[in-house]
């Protein structure tokens, strides 16, 4: 869908006012956020989320205007480079790479000389020295690309997600288009449902959502759910109220705006792990039934893959309620917003 809605052909266009208005904004972030670096939403404060959710709303709102191209990447590069394996997000910082005038590259680990031995530290040096102006960087190790940015010069590193650590342009994609939908949502209960402990998103977007006044319960089996507190790992300003475990999901479902399943992490379990599918998906499952537990029009959120017909069932996914769609369309959005908002040596 978002392939052929979005064409690699297809540039931005706006009118002289549009343009004011999203310079404005790349303007004040890139003084406020004071890096070249977009590694996790720890450096977002309330006031530059709402920057950045802001600018990321007027690049959808003007995209297919028919007035002045808007290509402010035009002969910069940006690399992909996924240790792991994506779809949403790759494609995603490939089309807001290519719609902002930039030519990309995709690293493919297959058949590159990281299979002969060559450290991730050469490899983004040698991604470094052939001119990359962004890497965009996915790895199963959390923490790598806070280690590369130590060693590069002048590329700026945007992390797409490292290990269990952190997934911040989802949770900016995720946190902008519940603002679409819910507007305010101060004080909405957002549910979050499932594989807790091995999850990045759910990292990322506690921080988010909790910035943006949400009250965040969290369910799931108990080996998912996390063994510390949470609140030691947010901005000072957050209530120990806006974040609660609750170890049943009916009760957990009462009153819910919003309902978002993770998807169990097979590939990063331990074996000792003593859930199995069938018992999850009978106690866990967000389905038909249990969505009447919430609130009449609350609305459901999947940050992908899903594992259709485990955590949700598939008549979910593509319901009225469902924003997962949306998620994926205003990745590109957000990641438009993030590449022209970090990197501060291009007018």
């Amino acid at each position: 869908m978002i392939l052929k809605e979005y064409t690699f052909q297809q540039k931005m266009k706006i009118t002289e006012q549009q343009y004011t208005n999203i310079n404005k904004l790349i303007i004040k972030l890139r003084s406020l956020l004071n890096t070249n670096h977009f590694l996790d939403v720890d450096i977002l404060d309330k006031e530059k989320l709402s920057l950045l959710i802001n600018l990321s709303k007027e690049i959808k709102l003007q995209f297919q205007n028919k007035s002045n191209t808007f290509t402010p990447l035009k002969g910069k590069m940006l690399a992909n480079l996924f240790f792991e394996s994506s779809t949403r997000t790759r494609l995603s910082f490939e089309i807001a790479g290519k719609l902002l005038g930039a030519h990309v590259i995709n690293f493919p680990e297959k058949g590159s000389s990281t299979e002969k031995g060559e450290s991730l530290i050469s490899t983004i040096q040698t991604i470094e020295s052939l001119g990359a102006d962004f890497i965009i960087i996915r790895h199963p190790d959390s923490g790598a690309p806070y280690a590369i940015t130590k060693t590069i010069i002048k590329s700026s590193v945007i992390n797409a997600g490292d290990g269990q650590h952190a997934h911040p342009t989802q949770a900016l994609t995720d946190a902008f288009t519940l603002k679409e939908h819910l507007v305010n949502l101060e004080g909405k209960k957002i549910v979050i449902v499932g594989d807790i402990n091995h999850s990045r998103v759910f990292r990322s977007n506690l921080w988010t959502l909790t910035s943006l006044g949400m009250n965040v319960v969290i369910t799931g089996p108990q080996e998912f759910l996390p063994n510390f507190d949470l609140t030691k790992t947010l901005p000072s300003n957050i209530k120990q109220k806006q974040i609660t475990i609750e170890h049943d999901l009916e009760k957990a479902l009462e009153n819910a705006d919003v309902i978002m399943p993770l998807r169990i992490q097979k590939e990063r379990h331990l074996s000792k792990l003593n859930q199995n599918l069938k018992t999850y998906v009978s106690q866990w499952q967000i389905n038909e039934t249990k969505l009447k537990l919430a609130k009449t029009n609350a609305l459901i959120m999947h940050p992908g893959p899903v594992n259709e017909g485990i955590e949700i069932s598939a008549n979910l996914i593509n319901s009225p309620q469902s924003l997962i769609q949306k998620q994926v369309e205003n990745g590109v959005f957000c990641r438009m917003a993030i590449l022209l908002s970090c990197k501060k040596d291009f007018s």
